[in-house]
């Protein structure tokens, strides 16, 4: 009873209070789900609410094909059903009143990367089971009456200690204590609350650039539409309050920034400069979006083409490696779906192997790193079923691969300063480009 009240009668100095009234955004309950429906966690914030309405979304997720083309956001007579899909979890939202659903996958966004921290990176259906205490006591922390509270890792962390394994299960089981701490931690009263000066023996941060890029390319090779989504992360192991600024080569380009609580929002909207004080551990500093019309290096080309004559076709689909600035494209992955009428198909590779599922009608094509010097090609006959002499549609491909050390969009970071310290230290920025929805359209 004490520990609750404490809680709020001390309000952290960077958390807005909300009121309780009907014009705040509020989650009435939440729930956890595993890949087959049943729910794991289920939390109401504001009264009762039947756990029926998680089946009724669920059985919005058996229609659909796949459980990605379910919308994010559904209506229902009553609520609003908002979700998000991580791993093997959905993590679910119900709502009764008009609110941001932004706002509110933004926040079971970030339930799922709390978790990462308490779980150790393990979020899944046996660590759910196994710490559903530690998980309903961090759901209490970071809501309040449904709406977000205290949302920072480092700051939970203190407040609720991550689960000990067995052994501090049964050392907990038999002294009878809790994982929460009984005191508010001093951060939670400072201007920075994500900050818990520490001493490391070895002084370092270092920074992952990490860019999606979604495109369609028309079956002659142009470019329909870019689209380029980026993150940067940070691994922050800094002892004291060190103060960072982060300059860019071309900060014009990053549009739709959203900054970690830690940047000063005023620096950025003078000066196109990142400054902060870091939080401890790996965060997510920023997110980006590069604007349609921007320049983008696209590192593969995929050159699809179909050939149809009596009833039987012929498939050719080349792979290689286009504006990769030398770095090697690896984890290289080609889907070619086909329609219901085509009843059998065969191919042969020169690099890589092939998997059709014949239930999805789906052909995977695994390559693996692109060679440089000689791109993997694809070709086969497919056999159309019922008296078909062509396909009505020609079928898009999409690919998936990695690029290390690769920035589509250009952007990198010049200068990195660091003040407020008195030691040396380590520091180093590194890039990844990887697919999102890459889309080549076929003759």
């Amino acid at each position: 009873g004490g520990e609750t009240h404490e809680k709020r009668t001390q309000t952290p100095p960077t958390t807005a209070r909300v009121r309780r009234d009907d014009t705040v955004t509020m989650i009435h309950s939440l729930f956890i789900l595993n890949r087959n429906g049943d729910i794991l966690i289920a939390k109401n914030c504001r009264g009762f609410v039947d756990r029926s309405i998680a089946y009724e979304f669920w059985n919005e997720v058996a229609r659909a094909k796949k459980p990605e083309d379910v919308c994010p956001v559904i209506s229902t007579l009553r609520h609003c059903l908002v979700h998000v899909r991580r791993d093997e979890l959905t993590f679910l939202a119900v709502i009764q009143q008009d609110s941001p659903p932004l706002l509110v996958i933004s926040f079971l966004d970030r339930i799922y990367t709390v978790l990462q921290v308490y779980l150790s990176n393990k979020v899944n259906e046996g660590s759910v089971k196994e710490n559903f205490a530690t998980i309903y006591q961090v759901l209490e922390e970071m809501m309040d009456n449904g709406a977000p509270f205290t949302t920072e890792p480092n700051l939970l962390t203190e407040m609720i200690h991550p689960p000990g394994g067995l052994i501090g299960a049964a050392e907990d089981l038999i002294t009878g204590k809790t994982g929460a701490s009984s005191q508010l931690p001093g951060m939670m009263l400072r201007s920075t609350p994500w900050r818990n000066p520490k001493k490391h023996l070895q002084n370092e941060i270092f920074f992952d650039i990490i860019e999606d890029v979604d495109c369609i390319v028309d079956a002659n090779g142009m470019l329909v539409s870019s689209d380029v989504r980026g993150t940067i992360m940070a691994d922050c192991n800094l002892s004291g309050m060190p103060d960072l600024t982060m300059h860019f080569n071309y900060p014009r380009i990053l549009d739709d920034v959203g900054f970690h609580p830690c940047v000063r929002l005023l620096r950025w909207a003078e000066s196109s400069v990142i400054s902060f004080v870091p939080p401890d551990g790996i965060f997510k500093l920023l997110d980006y979006r590069v604007p349609r019309g921007t320049t983008v290096n696209m590192p593969i080309y995929v050159k699809p083409q179909f050939s149809f004559h009596q009833g039987t076709g012929q498939v050719t689909v080349m792979v290689g490696t286009k504006q990769t600035q030398g770095k090697d494209v690896t984890n290289t992955v080609v889907y070619i779906p086909f329609s219901d009428e085509v009843s059998s198909v065969s191919f042969t590779v020169t690099h890589g192997e092939t998997f059709y599922d014949s239930t999805k009608r789906l052909c995977t094509w695994t390559i693996g790193t692109l060679p440089n010097d000689k791109a993997p090609m694809l070709t086969g006959q497919i056999l159309l079923g019922g008296g078909k002499q062509s396909l009505v549609s020609r079928p898009t491909i999409t690919a998936d691969f990695h690029v290390k050390g690769l920035s589509c969009s250009g952007i990198k970071v010049t200068t990195l300063g660091v003040t407020n310290v008195d030691y040396s230290l380590y520091k180093g920025c590194r890039h990844l480009c990887r697919a999102g929805r890459f889309q080549v359209r076929s003759l």
